[in-house]
């Protein structure tokens, strides 16, 4: 359990705690709806006849850096209801503790951010803060129990089951939530709920500058807006706009390829693997972007093919700006 934080009354009467199981945090939905799933123990202290408390609901909100505040927070709030059965209820005698799942939806570029930040940490942890917001309320009187706090009421009645009259605290409060999740963890049960058993993120940054001409940022943009868009043809024909703009800034033939003026302009040893690598993988490229200009009435091009196309486009564009 992680240290936990008090639950109290405008900060004067501690009325209980809140901890969180690092060890079984989860994610869930998969590649298309995916979500943290971080499980919360609540804990009420004994409350004397008469006094009884209810954790009514929590709002939790997750955030990489503390303070938490709006600015560094990740993904939307969501609210824990608690109301059906009062489950985080004080009793006399003895603390009463609730479990309770709290779920933050997340996004793939969200997740991408999250695993960057997690592969800077020195044992790879997830590192983040829950900040939670309880309601509590008083269950001022009872109705339909033994003995029956109400004397006299319309329902009156087992059948009908207990119900309450409630009095709602103003200024509840408790604190944020340390998250310190172990990267055996984080690999083996949040990843793969997350739907990266069957996915990778690989992170490829766009050259600009040198060999690059500033424009093909625009035409990336442009590819992958069409591909969004379930636009594959236009978004392969973007990717031919970026190679067709690196050829251009570099004065590139066709007897006099990309491939060949990078290699004279690095200074690369004649006999250097890297020669026919670039070689081969520039004429891959515009082999690969060629295609959507050559078939405009002929086979439907899929999603798979403007995929390779994207992710060739911005791998090979790596590969050259890292042999400059």
């Amino acid at each position: 359990m992680s240290n936990p934080v008090s639950i109290s009354l405008t900060g004067t009467r501690i009325i209980g705690e809140v901890s969180l199981d690092d060890t079984r945090v989860t994610g869930e939905g998969g590649w298309a709806d995916p979500r943290l799933v971080f499980p919360l123990q609540i804990t009420l202290n004994p409350s004397p006849a008469g006094a009884s408390l209810a954790v009514t609901e929590v709002t939790c909100s997750l955030h990489l850096t503390t303070p938490a505040s709006e600015q560094n927070q990740l993904g939307l709030a969501q609210a824990v209801k608690l109301m059906y059965g009062f489950t985080c209820r004080a009793v006399p005698g003895a603390p009463s503790k609730g479990q309770i799942q709290a779920r933050i939806p997340l996004s793939q570029a969200l997740i991408a951010q999250l695993e960057r930040r997690r592969q800077q940490e020195p044992e790879h942890a997830f590192s983040a803060s829950l900040r939670l917001q309880p309601t509590v309320a008083w269950l001022e009187q009872t109705g339909n129990t033994t003995p029956d706090e109400y004397r006299e009421h319309p329902f009156m009645h087992q059948q009908f089951g207990p119900f309450s009259c409630l009095a709602y605290f103003w200024y509840p409060q408790v604190g944020d939530l340390a998250v310190q999740v172990p990267a055996s963890v984080w690999v083996q049960q949040v990843l793969p709920g997350l739907g990266y058993d069957q996915v990778r993120y690989a992170e490829i940054r766009l050259p600009t500058s040198g060999l690059f001409p500033a424009a093909i940022l625009d035409y990336y943009d442009s590819a992958r807006r069409h591909f969004d868009l379930g636009n594959y043809r236009e978004a392969m024909a973007s990717c031919r706009d970026v190679r067709n703009a690196v050829e251009r800034h570099l004065a590139a033939t066709q007897a006099h390829p990309v491939s060949a003026v990078a290699v004279e302009r690095l200074g690369l040893a004649t006999d250097a693997p890297q020669r026919a690598i670039l070689a081969a993988a520039w004429e891959t490229l515009r082999v690969a972007t060629n295609e959507a200009h050559h078939v405009p009435g002929g086979p439907r091009l899929t999603e798979a093919d403007a995929a390779m196309c994207l992710h060739l486009t911005a791998i090979v564009l790596e590969y050259l700006a890292q042999l400059r």
